[in-house]
């Protein structure tokens, strides 16, 4: 496979402003990184980085279209003039994709070493190079339909301004938050209306985190109990009146219901998963279930602003393309714990195989399709006792009496939310 050449050609500050990362150093800043750069070229096949490399690099694409191809086979492709290209390319480190050229390339490649030297606000906010990481890889290629490419434009752009929108569902979270102001200083009560709203707990679990290091709160529980319930309150009152999805669609309203009632199972199931060994904090994999596809509420918000109607067989594709790719830019953002960040991140892939122990993201992967059971569009997956996460689990052949149970408790938890709610 050919590799690039360098063609000595330098950067100017203007183009090194271009790209997010560099927009916080100042004009004399820039020309000085400018100065020790070089624009590299890469012809149609060329490789640029393989996948699992570990080089202590850092990609931005200035002409040009690359592919990133992943070692499941799943490719994406970016294009010099879309949003992600203002963000790094296959940031982490070993790779998860090689990215080769589509098309002749000029790009840059920048010693990490020098980036820490030259971008020392890295090291006072790592959620920027976090978020710098959640627009560079996603799913989002040119096989999609415009309604599809709009909407991911639209995400990708807000995710870059820190302005992504997550709705609650309007009757769900007005309800809730209604019991939550009404359960007063009765923490246990306030964590119950939280769980049956998926939205207003991983705001609440988000602003924990802010507020107390951005790393040690996982669960809806402790979040009430570092936050208090005053500022639990009056926080999801705020959420609920700024970002509620009020859609007059009715496909998008169906789809809004269905999330929410999966959620809510798949939280239970999590629960009981969670349970049966000693390893987890039940609270915290109910926590995880209940967040699981976080990502959609926000396509179907994104959906909804779209001034073409969205019929709903065109939603559900949008849904099942990209609900695990922005849940799992989500679950990267920062602001969630170091697990829950993972299983938010990991557990879209019913096949997901990993050393060591099992993990959340096992647990969600299990709980996930234990809630397909009895509906009409399970989705696509080896079989249960075929899933690596039910054999590092430690569940073997699951009986029929822990089916039942897992089961019951995924009913019991729509029941619950139903009655809490009034409806």
């Amino acid at each position: 496979m050919r590799m690039p050449e360098t063609t000595g050609t330098r950067l100017t500050p203007d183009l090194l402003n271009h790209f997010q990362r560099f927009q916080s150093l100042t004009t004399d800043e820039r020309v000085a990184l400018a100065r020790r750069l070089e624009i590299t070229t890469a012809k149609a096949g060329d490789c640029l980085l393989e996948l699992g490399s570990t080089a202590d690099t850092t990609l931005y694409l200035i002409e040009g279209k690359v592919e990133l191809r992943a070692e499941d086979g799943l490719t994406r492709i970016i294009n010099a003039g879309d949003p992600a290209a203002q963000m790094p390319i296959s940031r982490l480190r070993p790779s998860l994709y090689r990215v080769t050229a589509r098309t002749p390339v000029r790009y840059i490649s920048i010693d990490n070493t020098l980036l820490e030297e030259m971008l020392h606000f890295e090291r006072a906010s790592s959620i920027l190079v976090q978020e710098s990481y959640l627009v560079e890889e996603t799913g989002f290629d040119e096989t999609s339909s415009q309604s599809e490419q709009l909407l991911t434009s639209r995400i990708l752009e807000d995710l870059r301004q820190g302005r992504l929108m997550m709705p609650s569902p309007p009757e769900v979270g007005e309800r809730a938050g209604r019991a939550i102001l009404a359960a007063g200083d009765d923490e246990e009560q306030v964590v119950k209306a939280l769980m049956i709203e998926p939205v207003l707990a991983a705001k609440m679990v988000q602003a924990a985190n802010r507020a107390f290091g951005h790393e040690g709160v996982e669960s809806v529980a402790r979040a009430v109990r570092l936050l208090g319930t005053a500022k639990v309150a009056s926080a999801a009152v705020n959420c609920v009146l700024r970002e509620s999805l009020r859609s007059r669609n009715p496909a998008i309203q169906a789809a809004m219901r269905s999330w929410w009632e999966r959620s809510l199972r798949v939280s239970a199931i999590s629960y009981v998963l969670a349970r049966l060994s000693e390893r987890f904090d039940p609270d915290l994999a109910a926590t995880a279930g209940l967040l699981h596809r976080i990502g959609e509420p926000v396509l179907l918000c994104y959906a909804n602003s779209l001034q073409e109607r969205i019929d709903a067989q065109t939603l559900q594709q949008i849904l099942s393309d990209h609900t695990a790719e922005v849940t799992r830019i989500i679950g990267s953002m920062g602001y969630y714990g170091p697990e829950l960040k993972v299983a938010l991140s990991e557990s879209g892939d019913p096949s997901r195989s990993h050393p060591g122990a099992a993990d959340y993201a096992d647990i969600l992967v299990v709980a996930d399709r234990h809630a397909d059971i009895g509906q009409p569009e399970a989705a696509a997956g080896p079989p249960l006792d075929q899933m690596p996460a039910i054999k590092r689990l430690g569940l073997g052949e699951i009986s029929p009496e822990l089916s039942l149970k897992i089961m019951q408790a995924a009913k019991d938890a729509v029941a619950r939310a139903n009655s809490l709610l009034g409806t």
